[in-house]
C-alpha cells in the first residue's frame, strides 16, 4: 500500500478491516514508535452522525483507563485541546476520523481459539487477566459491552489486552444506538438484558456474561450459544442453557465449570456483581481452591418451563433486534418437525459420533423439554462416552410419574451397577422388582446378579429381549467364575449391535475375548472403549495385559503408565507394570512397583507372586520364597505362584522340587506355557530327552512364536540323534527370535555344524 499521512502518523501496512473502519500499522513521525491506527471510512457507507458522535464520546472514556491489560488510546484526530464531544459531528461524507492505539504484537484470542481449544489453566489465566482489566474499567464506571475473542489481543508472551472499549461498536454490522428495545453487542456474546434491548439494565454483570462466554469458548472450542442466524443465537441466549463444559471436555475441573455457570446466569443479579468478583474466583480456581460462586437455584426443567412461559416477551425482544433479515418466531409445528429431525440425526450418529448426537438431542430438548424419551436417549449417549454424571442428571430430570419414569430409574441403577457401585444400584432395583413387564424382569435379574446369585439371575432374564438384558447376561457370564466366556462375547455383541455403544461394554467384551485366546480381537475392543472414553484406567490396564500377551512389553508398559496417571490407586496396574518391567530385566524397579501394588491391595495374589519372581531374579531367594508362600496361602490354586516357586527352587539347584511345583502348576492350568518349557528343560538336564521333547511340543502348541521351546527342542532332538529335526527347530528359533536374542550366534554356529554333518551323510 502507498503510505498515507494522517496527522502525525504515516501508515505502513493494513492490519485489518471492519464495517466502518480499517486498522493500519503506522509510525508516529514525532518519535518513530509504531502504533495501530484505526481510520474510519468517509463517504458512502461510512459512519453516520450518531456513530461519529458516539465514537468521540467513547474515545474520551477509553482515555480515562490506565491498565496494562487494556489497549491504550494514544491520540486521535481533533485531539488539539478541545473536548471531542464538543466538536461538530460532521456529515457522513465529511473528513476522516482516526484514533491511534497501542500496538500489541501477537494475535487475537479469536485466532488462538480457531487453532484448537486451550489447556484449561491457560484459558483460565487469560480470562483472569482480562477480568482484571475489565474490573479497572468497572471501577471507573465504564462498561465494555462488546467483550469477545476478537477484542482480546494476546501479546507474544500470551498476556491478554482488552481492546475497543466502545470502539468495536463502530465496526459491527448493525445499529448501535442505545435506545431501549435495541440490542448492543455481538449476538453470540451478548447478555440476555442486551438481547432484550434493555439499555437501562446494562451493568458490570453484562460484561461478566460476555467474558464467561469467551472462557467457555476457549475451553470447549465452540461458543456456548450457536445458531443458523443471529436471531436464532439471540433466542438461545434468552431461552437455552449451553452444554455443560464437562460433558464436552472431561479434564475441565469442577471449579471452572462452576465459575462459567455463575457467569452465564440468565438473571444479571445471579452473576458476579462485576469483573472483580469473577477475577477473584478465577484466582481461587488457579490456586486449586473452591470458588465462592453461588449457582442460581432450581432444577433445569423448572427453569426451561419458566423461560418458555415468557417466550412471547423474549422473542419480541429478538424481533426488535435491528436486523432486516431476522426471521419470525418459529411456529409450534415447525419446532416439532425440527425436534424430530434432530432426533433422527442423533440416532444415525449414535455409534460413529455419540458426543455430537448428544448435543443434537440437547438442542431438541431445548425446543421440547417434555420429551422424556429423548432425555433417556441423551443420557445413554452421555453414558457411552463416560459422562456418567451427566447421564444420571439427565435421567433424574424424567418425571417419576411419567411413562418413562420407571425406565429412567432402572437406567440410573444399571449405570451404578456396571461401574461396580453396588450399594448405589441396589435401592433402584429393589424399588422396581415388582414392576410389570421388562422393567420388572430386568430389575429382578440385576438385583440377583448383585447378590452373585448367578443361576437365578440367568433364569430371571430368560426370554427378556433388548440391549439391557443382553448387557446383563454378558455381565453375568463375565463375572461368574463358571461363566461361559463365548456366551459373554455373543451377548455383548448383540447389545452393541443394537446401537447402544457403551465404553465399559467394549472393555468387558475385550476381556472375554482375551479369556478365549482372541488377544488381537480383545485389543480392538479395548481400542474402541478408549475412543469412547479415554479416561477408563482399567481399560488402559487391560489393553496393556493383552499387549504383553503378544510380546509387546514396551507397549504394555506405556498403557500401564497411562492407567496409573488416571488412577494412581489401581493396584492391578502397579502389579502388571511391575511384571512387565521384570520381564524387561529391571528387577529392582519391578519390586518397587509391586511394593505399591501390595500396599494398595495386600490380598492381590498376583502381586505377591510377581514380587517373589523379581526377588528371585535379584538373588533374594529367602524373600522370593516368603512372597510365593504368601501367595499360595491366599490362593492355593494359583498356578503362577506354583510355577514361580519352581523357578526359585530350580535356581537353587533343587530340580526335583522344581518339577514337583511345575507339575502342580500344570495340573491347575494346563495352558501355562512357561511351566511346560521349564519342566521340559529340567527333564532335559536330568536325561529324560523324550519327556523333554513332549513338554516342548505342548509349549509350542500353545505358543508357536515362543523362541525358548524351539531352541530347547532342537537341542534335545540333536542329543537324540534327530539332526534334521534339530536343524528345523533351530531355523524356526532364529525366525521367531527377537532382536538381540543372546543365543543367536551360538545357534547359527550350531546350524553350520549340523548342516555339514548332514551333507556328509
Amino acid at each position: 500500500m502507498d503510505p498515507r499521512v494522517l496527522g502525525p502518523f504515516a501508515t505502513l501496512s493494513e492490519l485489518g478491516r471492519g464495517g466502518f473502519a480499517t486498522v493500519y500499522r503506522a509510525r508516529d513521525l514525532r518519535d518513530g514508535r509504531e502504533v495501530a491506527l484505526k481510520v474510519l471510512r468517509s463517504g458512502e457507507g461510512g459512519p453516520g452522525p450518531d456513530e461519529i458522535r458516539r465514537f468521540r464520546r467513547e474515545v474520551e472514556a477509553a482515555q480515562a483507563l490506565d491498565h496494562p491489560g487494556i489497549v491504550k488510546v494514544l491520540d486521535w484526530s481533533g485531539a488539539d485541546g478541545r473536548a471531542m464531544s464538543k466538536q461538530p459531528p460532521g456529515e457522513p461524507g465529511g473528513r476522516v476520523e482516526w484514533v491511534a492505539l497501542e500496538l500489541v504484537e501477537g494475535e487475537s484470542l479469536a485466532a488462538r481459539i480457531a487453532r484448537e481449544p486451550l489447556p484449561w489453566r491457560e484459558a483460565v489465566t487469560i480470562a483472569r487477566d482480562a477480568a482484571d482489566a475489565l474490573a479497572a474499567a468497572h471501577a471507573k464506571g465504564i462498561l465494555h459491552r462488546d467483550v469477545k475473542p476478537s477484542n482480546i489481543l494476546l501479546d507474544r508472551e500470551g498476556h491478554p489486552h482488552v481492546a475497543d472499549f466502545g470502539l468495536a461498536k463502530l465496526t459491527a454490522t448493525g445499529s448501535k444506538l442505545t435506545k431501549t428495545g435495541q440490542a448492543l453487542g455481538t449476538p453470540a456474546y451478548m447478555s440476555p438484558e442486551q438481547a432484550r434491548g434493555e439499555a437501562s439494565s446494562l451493568i458490570p454483570a453484562t460484561d461478566v456474561w460476555s467474558l464467561g462466554c469467551v472462557l467457555y469458548e476457549m475451553l470447549a472450542g465452540r461458543r456456548p450459544f450457536e445458531g443458523e442466524t443471529d436471531a436464532a443465537v439471540v433466542g438461545r441466549v434468552l431461552l437455552a442453557e449451553p452444554p455443560r463444559l464437562r460433558t464436552l471436555r472431561g479434564d475441565v475441573p469442577e471449579g471452572v465449570e462452576r465459575v462459567v455457570r455463575a457467569s452465564l446466569a440468565k438473571r444479571a443479579r445471579d452473576r458476579y456483581r462485576d469483573a472483580a468478583g469473577l477475577r477473584d474466583d478465577l484466582d481461587r480456581v488457579l490456586r486449586d481452591e473452591r470458588p465462592k460462586a453461588r449457582l442460581p437455584g432450581g432444577r433445569r426443567r423448572k427453569f426451561v418451563a419458566v423461560a418458555l412461559g415468557g417466550a412471547a416477551v423474549a422473542w419480541g425482544a429478538v424481533a426488535a433486534w435491528p436486523r432486516p433479515d431476522a426471521p419470525a418466531p418459529v411456529p409450534a409445528a415447525s419446532a416439532a418437525s425440527a425436534v424430530e429431525a434432530l432426533a433422527a440425526k442423533a440416532r444415525a450418529l449414535r455409534q460413529t459420533g455419540p458426543r455430537r448426537a448428544a448435543e443434537m438431542l440437547r438442542e431438541a430438548l431445548e425446543l421440547e423439554p417434555a420429551r422424556d424419551d429423548l432425555r433417556i436417549e441423551r443420557g445413554l449417549l452421555l453414558w457411552a462416552v463416560g459422562e456418567s454424571a451427566g447421564a444420571r442428571e439427565e435421567w433424574g430430570l424424567v418425571a417419576p410419574g411419567s411413562s418413562e419414569g420407571p425406565r429412567a430409574r432402572l437406567l440410573v441403577g444399571l449405570e451404578a451397577f456396571f461401574r461396580l457401585a453396588r450399594e448405589d444400584a441396589k435401592p433402584h432395583f429393589m424399588a422396581l422388582r415388582e414392576s410389570p413387564g421388562r422393567v420388572g424382569s430386568l430389575a429382578r435379574g440385576a438385583s440377583l446378579a448383585l447378590s452373585e446369585d448367578w443361576s437365578r439371575a440367568r433364569a430371571s432374564l430368560g426370554g427378556v429381549e433388548g440391549w439391557e438384558a443382553d448387557f446383563l447376561r454378558g455381565y453375568i457370564e463375565t463375572w461368574d467364575a463358571a461363566g461361559d466366556h463365548a456366551a459373554a462375547v455373543r451377548e455383548y455383541g448383540a447389545a452393541l449391535d443394537s446401537g447402544i455403544s457403551l465404553a465399559w461394554a467394549w472393555n468387558n467384551r475385550g476381556r472375554a475375548k482375551r479369556d478365549l485366546g482372541d488377544t488381537a480381537g480383545a485389543i480392538l475392543d479395548y481400542d474402541r472403549a478408549l475412543e469412547l472414553d479415554p479416561r477408563l484406567a482399567l481399560t488402559w490396564n487391560n489393553r496393556g495385559v493383552a499387549k504383553r500377551d503378544l510380546g509387546d512389553l514396551a507397549g504394555a508398559v506405556l498403557d500401564y503408565d497411562r492407567a496409573l496417571e488416571l488412577d494412581p490407586r489401581l493396584a492391578l496396574a502397579w502389579n502388571n507394570r511391575g511384571a512387565a518391567i521384570r520381564e524387561l530385566g529391571n528387577f529392582a524397579r519391578a519390586v518397587a512397583d509391586l511394593d505399591h501394588a501390595i500396599e494398595l491391595d495386600p490380598r492381590l495374589v498376583m502381586a505377591w507372586t510377581n514380587r517373589g519372581a523379581a526377588k528371585g531374579a535379584l538373588g533374594d531367594f529367602a524373600g522370593a520364597f516368603t512372597d510365593l508362600d504368601r501367595a499360595l496361602e491366599l490362593d492355593p490354586r494359583y498356578a503362577k505362584a506354583w510355577y514361580n516357586r519352581g523357578v526359585a527352587k530350580s535356581n537353587l539347584g533343587d530340580l526335583s522340587g522344581a518339577m514337583t511345583d511345575w507339575d502342580r502348576a500344570l495340573e491347575l492350568d494346563p495352558r501355562e506355557v512357561a511351566a511346560w518349557t521349564n519342566r521340559g528343560a529340567a527333564k532335559q538336564t536330568l536325561g529324560d530327552l523324550t519327556g523333554a521333547v513332549a513338554d516342548f511340543d505342548r509349549a509350542l502348541e500353545l505358543r508357536s512364536r515362543s523362541v525358548t521351546p524351539w531352541f530347547n527342542r532342537g537341542a534335545a532332538k540333536r542329543a537324540l540323534g534327530d539332526l534334521p529335526g534339530a536343524v528345523a527347530d533351530f531355523e524356526r528359533a532364529l525366525d521367531v527370535a527377537p532382536p538381540g536374542w543372546p543365543q543367536r550366534a551360538k545357534v547359527e554356529e550350531d546350524l553350520v555344524r549340523l548342516r555339514t554333518a548332514l551333507d556328509r551323510k
